[in-house]
């Protein structure tokens, strides 16, 4: 018990920290490109330095659920390129995720499925019966934000490693186009400009692609079952 609480205060003090630093108001496009060239010239001179301060900063924001993975994502890229941005943001919303997971399955679950038993039974109901197919169409369509999906997870009866590899996969595609999206930084005016409609209609059909083959592949192979029944 003193355990569990002294990380859940440690997770307290690092909200409060994070919010009166006030380096959430810091995560816009604008202020990336103005400072681009600085952010630069340091990653240049402390290249180590700057990967770790970095993947700090997307753990912290991704375990407090502070909406920034997007443009922190964009940075990896204009800051890093891309190979190196790719690696270094999946690794820390990844990582970020698990501790954000891992806190709301042992300080936050019993409670809230008990209090919310009503608004976490879509979810509840999703993972038990589609399992890791349901993580992945979550991760990969643009409808909930990744912060919000670590901690929902977390409350549901999914098994660690299943939600860490499916994770990986599923962030992956949003990843890469953020990262992309980073290195192009001087022609891109918004977020919104970065997820067009065609590639948001992709990631939809990407992210429903497994729930519709797990429906489809069964009744193929009953139909060929009967066929050869007959």
């Amino acid at each position: 018990m003193t355990r569990k609480i002294w990380l859940f205060s440690g997770f307290i003090i690092l909200l409060m920290t994070l919010y009166f630093a006030g380096l959430q108001s810091y995560m816009s496009l604008d202020v990336l490109k103005a400072y681009q060239a600085e952010y630069s010239t340091y990653y240049h001179r402390n290249p180590a330095t700057s990967l770790i301060l970095y993947s700090l900063l997307f753990i912290a924001f991704t375990i407090v659920s502070i909406p920034a993975t997007a443009i922190l994502t964009v940075a990896a890229g204009a800051l890093f390129g891309f190979i190196p941005g790719v690696l270094i943001s999946l690794f820390s919303a990844v990582t970020g995720a698990v501790f954000a997971f891992l806190l709301a399955r042992h300080y936050l679950g019993e409670g809230l499925q008990e209090k919310y038993c009503d608004q976490l039974k879509l979810i509840n109901d999703g993972v038990a019966q589609e399992g890791g197919f349901y993580l992945f169409s979550l991760r990969v369509m643009p409808i909930m934000p990744f912060c919000l999906i670590n901690f929902l997870m977390g409350l549901t009866q999914m098994k660690l490693l299943k939600y860490v590899l499916i994770t990986i996969i599923g962030a992956l595609s949003w990843v890469v186009i953020y990262v992309y999206a980073g290195t192009t930084l001087r022609t891109i005016k918004s977020l919104e400009d970065i997820i067009s409609t065609e590639v948001f209609m992709a990631l939809i059909l990407l992210g429903l692609f497994p729930l519709l083959m797990k429906k489809i592949i069964p009744l193929i192979s009953e139909k060929k079952r009967k066929k050869h029944a007959a």
